[in-house]
């Protein structure tokens, strides 16, 4: 029974997102064996720089959950880069960057870090049938001033 336990609690730690959470649990706890406040008015200088550094933790794990939040696409999501006609792959968000998605193409072993303002989802490219049955859409003549094409 305790095996199991211990399973799960390193299950739970190997998820690499909360290796943040941890750390500043283990450093609000620091802080308060250390009774920083309650026993010592003199401050030593490390205590002073830790205390200073805790609104600047709380404020970065804030902005990361409200980037993860944000996050337009999802790990397995087809994704292309604007301007490319290559279908990439999300396999998973970089940690310290929360809009950076790492991205794969389908036949390469390689992986791309991308900024998520130049994904777009992927849209299967047209078929020759679709391209013909555009040309056929399209009326001929002299007097045609104005065209509609008719997508498929």
């Amino acid at each position: 029974m305790p095996g199991r336990v211990f399973e799960k609690i390193e299950r739970f730690l190997k998820l690499r997102e909360l290796y943040l959470i941890v750390l500043l649990a283990a450093a609000t706890y620091g802080a308060w064996a250390t009774n920083i406040l309650s026993s010592h008015y003199c401050l030593p200088l490390w205590q002073l720089l830790l205390l200073a550094a805790c609104p600047l933790a709380v404020y970065l794990t804030a902005r990361l959950f409200y980037l993860k939040k944000k996050r337009r696409f999802n790990r397995g999501d087809a994704v292309s880069v604007i301007g490319e006609s290559n279908k990439y792959i999300v396999i998973d968000y970089m940690v310290w960057r929360p809009c950076h998605a790492i991205c794969k193409v389908m036949d390469e072993p390689r992986a791309y870090g991308v900024n998520e303002k130049y994904l777009i989802p992927y849209k299967e490219p047209l078929t020759y049938q679709a391209m013909v049955a555009w040309r056929h859409d399209v009326p001929k003549g002299p007097g045609v001033k104005h065209v509609t094409i008719k997508q498929l």
